[in-house]
């Protein structure tokens, strides 16, 4: 099949929806389908790209609106070929509402993934979404021919998707990059971390992602227990200022972003992994599944979708959002009893290689897109066999 990936932002971004983008298409192309990204442009980057063998396509941006890019040439550049299938992520938003007006004028089946719900955390922002889910994203659920969502609990809590049928597809990740076999003495010797109890954060250094519960939590937790942060972003005064309040500002290793083939080494380093988000932008979480496939226990948020992911108890242990006391009691519990996180993390592998290899997942979006094509050429005869018939309805008349 001939298909246009859609996608508001791509590499060199970082982020979730960018991953899991970049990681199908090379799946796709893997089984000889031929992928075209579509995304949008900054200024440093050219407007036609390949990455990792993809073509892409970016777009220029118009305008910026809360962190959405809005690109309208978008639907322009989509209609300037024909294509079998046009598969469009969101968030951020607008750009899958666009793919949804140009498939509709190329009679192509949309296909949708909703990684999560849009949220701007302030008043003018929930009017702005409320807004958006009445109008475009209406609009573009109504147009899919199918709509992926991650896990079962996050579509069922969601006020966008709840009325709509989803089909069920995870994201996935690469099992032989990620496993048991990496070593993480480099990462541990390059930050002194030789002999420390090591708990992992991975993502962007944003305040939904837990990051103040993470400084509290470790105030708690014994003298011997370091935090690594990984991520992008800006680590602001007053998280410095709460650690030093704290004491444990010298337990912090701040890695910042680190490039892609070192990533693995940093789960091998560590004893466990933690992502204390603190809002539904946490769909599902893509770092505890790599934290699995690398057989390490993880700590997460009990949230709709993330409690779907990893299996408390077996995996790992849910802790109550917002709450600090909780989190390090988790932590303690792994830390202080190696056999037990030990046997989560080789729980947590088998169950990544059971459901979230590529070639598993890739074989569940390619048969959601045979699906929608198949339909589609049906659907498309009937209209033809009914307005042949209404032809000759007219002609005997």
């Amino acid at each position: 099949m001939k298909v246009a990936l859609v996608a508001p932002y791509f590499f060199p971004h970082i982020g979730g929806v960018e991953s899991h983008v970049l990681a199908l298409g090379r799946e796709l192309s893997r089984k000889g389908h031929e992928v075209q990204v579509f995304t949008s442009r900054h200024a440093e980057l050219a407007e036609r790209d390949t990455v990792d063998g993809l073509p892409v396509w970016r777009v220029p941006v118009s305008s910026m609106m809360f962190d959405t890019p809005l690109t309208p040439r978008l639907m322009a550049a989509l209609q300037s070929e024909r294509w079998d299938l046009v598969h469009a992520h969101s968030p951020p938003p607008m750009s899958s509402y666009y793919a949804a007006r140009a498939a509709r004028k190329l009679r192509a089946p949309l296909v949708y993934t909703h990684h999560c719900d849009p949220e701007i955390p302030s008043l003018l922002g929930r009017a702005v979404s409320w807004v958006y889910y009445r109008t475009l994203l209406s609009y573009t659920l109504r147009a899919a021919a199918r709509i992926i969502v991650y896990t079962e609990s996050y579509a069922a809590t969601s006020y966008a998707l709840w009325k709509h049928p989803t089909a069920l597809v995870p994201t996935g990740l690469d099992l032989a990059r990620f496993g048991p076999q990496n070593d993480g003495a480099g990462v541990r010797r390059r930050h002194g971390l030789e002999g420390r109890k090591v708990v992992l954060f991975v993502g962007r250094l944003t305040a939904h992602k837990g990051i103040q519960t993470i400084i509290e939590a470790a105030a708690l937790t014994g003298q011997d227990v370091s935090y690594v942060l990984v991520g992008p972003g800006e680590f602001p005064p007053g998280w410095s200022r709460r650690m030093r309040q704290l004491g444990v500002e010298d337990r912090f290793v701040l890695a910042g972003k680190v490039a892609e083939p070192d990533l693995p080494a940093y789960y091998a380093a560590c004893d466990l992994l933690v992502l204390p988000s603190l809002s539904r932008l946490e769909a599902f979480g893509l770092v505890i599944v790599e934290a699995m496939a690398s057989g390490k226990p993880v700590v997460a948020s009990d949230l709709p979708g993330v409690r779907e992911v990893m299996r408390d108890g077996r995996t790992g242990l849910l802790c109550e959002p917002f709450n600090a006391d909780d989190l390090a009691a988790k932590i303690g519990a792994l830390t202080s009893n190696g056999r037990a996180a030990a046997e989560m993390g080789a729980a947590g592998r088998r169950l990544a290689e059971e459901r979230y290899g590529w070639e598993v997942i890739g074989d569940k979006i390619e048969r959601v897109y045979k699906d929608v094509v198949e339909g589609g050429k049906a659907q498309g005869a009937r209209r033809r066999a009914q307005g042949m018939k209404a032809q000759g309805a007219r002609r005997k008349g």
